[in-house]
C-alpha cells in the first residue's frame, strides 16, 4: 500500500495561510513520490478538503475520504470528477481478533488500485 497523508482539522494549530499550506503539502507529496516511486494517498474529509485542499493538483492523488453515518460520502470539490478510492465509513467497526472498535473502510471497486514503482 502506498503511503497515506492524513490531513484533518485537528492537525492545524492556529491560523494558517491556505496558499502556503497547499504549497507545502504538495511539496511533501512530490518529495515522497520522488523518493518512493509511488503516489501517496490523501486522507481527509469533505469539510477540510473544501477549505484547504482546493488546488487542482491534489486531484492527481487518490482520495481516502472519511465520512460516517451516510449512504455515500460527500466528495471534496477537487475530487468531484475523480471520486474516492477508499471510504472510511465508521470508526466503530468490529472484527474478530481485534480488541475494541476499529475503523471500517471500503475500497471503491470501480477504481483501479495500482502501486506502480518508477
Amino acid at each position: 500500500m502506498p503511503p497515506v497523508l492524513d490531513l484533518e482539522q485537528a492537525g492545524i494549530k492556529g491560523e494558517i495561510n491556505t496558499t502556503t499550506f497547499q504549497s507545502e503539502v504538495l511539496k511533501w507529496l512530490n518529495y515522497v513520490e520522488s523518493k518512493l516511486g509511488v503516489k501517496p494517498i490523501i486522507y481527509t474529509n469533505h469539510v477540510f478538503g473544501d477549505l484547504y485542499l482546493t488546488h487542482e493538483n491534489f486531484s492527481n492523488y487518490n482520495l481516502w475520504i472519511a465520512e460516517y453515518g451516510v449512504k455515500q460520502p460527500t466528495i471534496p470539490k477537487t475530487w468531484n470528477e475523480k471520486g474516492w478510492l477508499i471510504w472510511q465509513r465508521s470508526e466503530r467497526g468490529t472484527i474478530e481478533g481485534a480488541v475494541g472498535q476499529v475503523d471500517h473502510d471500503l475500497y471503491n471497486p470501480s477504481k483501479p488500485f495500482e502501486v506502480v514503482k518508477k
